[in-house]
């Protein structure tokens, strides 16, 4: 079970790789997107209820997506250190911290949001393996 959902992440699973893939680009551009959004004070001021359920769904998948990778990661130790596990812990992290109390040094780390959107480069790697 481990290995068919290693694979089902990186993409070369038969049955199940192109709709994880496609399950995670739709989920990192809207992640994109309602970042994009959520930088204009107007849109932030009329949606940012909205755009905060929206950022705790994200974040909630993505750290459901990282937990699976470190479970089923043949070396989890090797994976949490490597460029992209460091990716993935970076993608959830900052937005966990961001929507802990409000404080402006957290505020800086709202950018390290962004990093969700180098998992696109993955998704790309992994759709040229299919």
């Amino acid at each position: 079970m481990r290995r068919d959902i290693h694979s089902a992440l990186d993409g070369p699973h038969p049955r199940y790789g192109q709709p994880v893939e496609a399950v995670l680009a739709v989920v990192i551009l809207l992640s994109a997107i309602v970042n994009s959004l959520e930088s204009m004070p107007s849109l932030r001021a009329q949606f940012g209820d909205t755009f905060l359920v929206i950022e705790f769904v994200i974040v909630f998948f993505f750290l459901c997506e990282y937990l699976l990778r470190i479970w089923c990661a043949p070396n989890r130790f090797k994976y949490v250190f490597s460029f992209w596990g460091i990716v993935d812990g970076l993608s959830c992290l900052p937005a966990l911290l961001f929507l802990a109390p409000d404080s402006q040094a957290l505020r800086l780390l709202h950018l390290l949001r962004l990093v969700r959107q180098l998992k696109l480069i993955r998704i790309a790697q992994a759709s040229e393996r299919l």
